[in-house]
This record gives C-alpha cells, sequence and structure tokens, in this order.
C-alpha cells in the first residue's frame, strides 16, 4: 500500500517558518505533488523536504511560484536517508525567485562513503533567479 501527497492551488505565505515542511522519518510516502501554489515570504525555506530512514516516491513540482524567501532556499532537499537510495525530482514549469537568503533549489547531499543514492533531478521550462547564493 502506497501513500501519496498532493498539494494544489494554495497560498502560503507569511509563516514563521518553512512553507510547506515535507518531513518523514521511518515513513514511505508515494508520489508528491505540488502544483498551482503560490508560496512566498515565509522565514525559511518556500518547500523543504527531510528524509531519515525513509523512501519517498517521486516527487513532481508544477507551475508553482515559489518567491522571496530571505532565510532560506527556495526548495530544499535534505534527503539524511533515503532508504531506497533513489531521489527522484521533477521541476515543470515552476517560477522561483527572489530567495536570497539561500539558492533557488538546494539539493543538500552530504554524506558518508556509504551511501550510495541516486539523484535525479529533470527541470523543464522553468524560470529560478534572484537567488541569495550561488
Amino acid at each position: 500500500n502506497t501513500n501519496s501527497l498532493t498539494i494544489s492551488g494554495n497560498t502560503i505565505s507569511d509563516n514563521s517558518s518553512d512553507g510547506v515542511l515535507i518531513s518523514q522519518d521511518n515513513s514511505n510516502v508515494g508520489p508528491i505533488g505540488l502544483s498551482n501554489n503560490s508560496i512566498s515570504e515565509n522565514d525559511a525555506h518556500g518547500v523543504n523536504f527531510s528524509l531519515t530512514n525513509s523512501s519517498q516516491g517521486t516527487v513532481t513540482l508544477t507551475e508553482n511560484v515559489i518567491s522571496g524567501h530571505t532565510a532560506g532556499d527556495g526548495v530544499h532537499v535534505d534527503p539524511l536517508l533515503d532508504t531506497d537510495n533513489a531521489i527522484n525530482f521533477n521541476f515543470v514549469r515552476n517560477t522561483i525567485s527572489g530567495n536570497t537568503g539561500g539558492h533557488g533549489v538546494n539539493f543538500d547531499l552530504i554524506y558518508g562513503a556509504a551511501n550510495s543514492n541516486v539523484l535525479t533531478v529533470n527541470f523543464e521550462n522553468d524560470t529560478i533567479v534572484g537567488s541569495g547564493q550561488a
């Protein structure tokens, strides 16, 4: 039984931490979709994915506007330990801009030598501009 998660058509702004936090600890979630959301001016990351001893299905971000995060990344991915050894993200027609506190998109892949995660990221017609860090 695979669970899935969809976040669509929302305005998420002015929160005191991340706009969206998807935190998995010893859990598995199937495909994750974020579409047609406006995520702006939150006090940390716009969207933050954090995995610990978990498996995450393919994540697809489609036609979102993620902007104005002055203390974090537009999209931050911190896969501490992905148990199926696959990290798959698709970005389609998103606008990620003005995230001056960090990167537009940041895959924080800090691992020991024993970790064998495979990262697959696809970008299709996205606009990513105005980040604070290269």
